[in-house]
């Protein structure tokens, strides 16, 4: 075994100073070459935590890097990351200075509905100056009536040879639903793929 030079290291200093866990009496027990391997045994342990901990930080740099904070394309982007999510939490998102914002525009109403306060938090029913402050559009889809077909067969005996014969279905009907009713249930389905 080749022998290592004893590096230039202060060993005169107490155990309790150097932070080891035996006391002062085993420390000068321990001969000067074993101290000087058991200091820089702690030298190279510290030097490797900080390397260790610069690593941990690369790393969680690496990991939490996505199209939003880098040059990387969306593409690259986790399926089970959602969008946003770097975002910091709390804040509101904001829109530019000079956005003009987004107003549901009225339609022309096919019937209104004036309503005025009824009744003061002093119990009050009388009111003056009364103005419009807010217009509330309610919108719904009319009532679409149904064309319903009903479909009256008879049955008769022919009386050329007796035998009885029916009225059928018109191929056009014998589903039960027209076209637009069935593309209306069907519709649903389709975009998903059912």
């Amino acid at each position: 075994m080749k022998r290592q030079k004893a590096p230039t290291v202060d060993i005169s200093s107490s155990a309790e100073a150097l932070g080891l866990p035996f006391s002062e009496e085993d420390r000068k027990a321990t001969p000067t070459v074993v101290r000087h391997f058991i200091i820089e045994d702690e030298k190279t342990i510290a030097k490797l935590s900080e390397r260790v901990e610069k690593l941990e930080r690369r790393i969680e740099e690496l990991l939490n890097r996505d199209s939003s904070n880098s040059d990387q394309p969306p593409s690259s982007d986790g399926p089970y990351r959602k969008p946003g999510a770097s975002k910091e939490k709390g804040k509101k998102p904001q829109r530019k200075k000079g956005h003009p914002g987004a107003k549901q525009q009225l339609l022309e109403p096919t019937e209104e509905h004036h309503i005025y306060p009824e009744q003061c938090k002093c119990g009050c029913c009388e009111f003056e100056g009364i103005q419009r402050y807010y217009t509330h559009q309610h919108i719904e889809l009319p009532a679409i009536p149904l064309e319903v077909s009903h479909f009256h067969f008879f049955r008769g005996k022919c009386c050329s040879c007796g035998s009885e014969e029916k009225g059928y279905v018109p191929s056009e009907y014998q589903v039960g639903y027209g076209p637009r009713l069935s593309a209306l249930i069907i519709e649903p389905c389709g975009d998903s793929g059912k």
